[in-house]
């Protein structure tokens, strides 16, 4: 939130954007934004909700490696004209509202990407028991049994700690650092669960008659969008070390 640069000057009843939010979902689908700006220098955020066929809005598409369907872009503001009124809250206090959000989203993106995942184990887990290599099934290698163990223990653990943080979540407690571990960790556990996955269906598995290869590509964003991971660990040693530590 610290870097964002978008500028809002007051004009009569209405806020004049000048700047671009970058690397925005839905970019050139959506009817609507809602955009982050400074009313002034060492101003607080605020919030607005913007209509994008405003004058002065200019929308591009990027083109990702995955997650395509989001038709991720730029979405670039000038002198686009919004009133007042579309103000989100009150002037300069928005970084509460990302911050809360930023934290619902992080959880929430843990159980999706389990669940895209545990989709691509499940069907590499089957495959191994119906596949027949070296005189029995897959299933009976330990070089493919045993990583599709562990995938399945990281998955059943990462799956309980995500469903606890959105618990806690939902009972009113704060749980900045424990959803960015949730994301973190969901994405390290789906993103080896699926290649695994690719790589014990051998060359169709790195083909796209199966949909392994998609998924990986769409949960490769995971370690990157809404907070990488450098910044999710940056989250949780804040937290560890902000009170003091007790016994060894």
């Amino acid at each position: 939130a610290g870097a964002i640069a978008l500028r809002l000057e007051r004009s009569g009843e209405e806020y004049v954007l000048h700047g671009t939010k970058s690397e925005a979902a839905f970019a050139q689908d959506a009817d609507a934004a809602i955009v982050y700006g400074r009313a002034g220098d060492g101003a607080g955020l605020t919030a607005l909700v913007v209509p994008q066929d405003l004058p002065g809005v200019r929308r591009t598409v990027i083109p990702d490696l995955g997650e395509r369907w989001m038709r991720r872009g730029t979405v670039t503001y000038e002198g686009t004209r919004v009133p007042m009124s579309m103000r989100i809250g009150e002037e300069g206090q928005a970084f509460g509202y990302v911050r809360r959000e930023l934290t619902r989203e992080r959880a929430l993106l843990a159980a999706i990407y389990l669940g895209v995942a545990r989709a691509s184990w499940e069907e590499t887990a089957r495959y191994a028991d119906e596949r027949s290599a070296f005189g029995g099934p897959l299933a009976r290698n330990e070089a493919v049994s045993f990583p599709l163990v562990e995938d399945w223990a990281r998955g059943e653990a990462a799956y309980l700690y995500a469903l606890r943080t959105l618990e806690r979540l939902e009972a009113g407690e704060r749980v900045e650092a424990e959803a960015a571990l949730a994301k973190w960790m969901s994405t390290e556990v789906a993103l080896r669960t699926i290649d695994h996955a690719i790589q014990f269906h051998g060359g169709r598995g790195y083909s796209e008659t199966l949909p392994h290869g998609q998924r990986w590509r769409d949960v490769r964003s995971g370690p990157i969008a809404h907070g990488p991971s450098e910044i999710l660990h940056l989250v949780a040693a804040r937290r560890i070390w902000k009170t003091p530590r007790e016994g060894v």
